[in-house]
């Protein structure tokens, strides 16, 4: 995946929001009272453009698997990292932003 800045928040952007939803979840466990704060970043960007693309928690979901198996090298097969709820909450702060 090109890591892509997941740039300002915007009312259409939740860059914030979404970055506050990925360290709560921490499926790799490095993110510790908020830092890094960066670490999951790199899924933002490409989080967002799905969600303003009208995808849903399934697609968002297997996104973040696919992810984490490629990017992050977590075997997604074996361990349970609770994805759909990281995944529906992403769309439910779309669907509360209007989106």
């Amino acid at each position: 995946m090109e890591h892509r800045d997941p740039g300002p928040d915007t009312d259409e952007r939740p860059v914030t929001a979404l970055r506050g939803i990925l360290n709560a979840w921490d499926p790799i466990g490095v993110v510790e009272d908020g830092e890094p704060p960066d670490e999951y970043d790199c899924l933002i960007a490409p989080v967002l453009d799905r969600l303003a693309n009208g995808e849903g928690a399934g697609e968002i979901a297997a996104f973040l698997r696919a992810e984490l198996a490629d990017h992050f090298g977590l075997d997604t097969e074996r361990y349970d990292f609770q994805v759909e709820p990281v995944a529906r909450a992403a769309v439910d702060l779309r669907d509360r932003r209007g989106g």
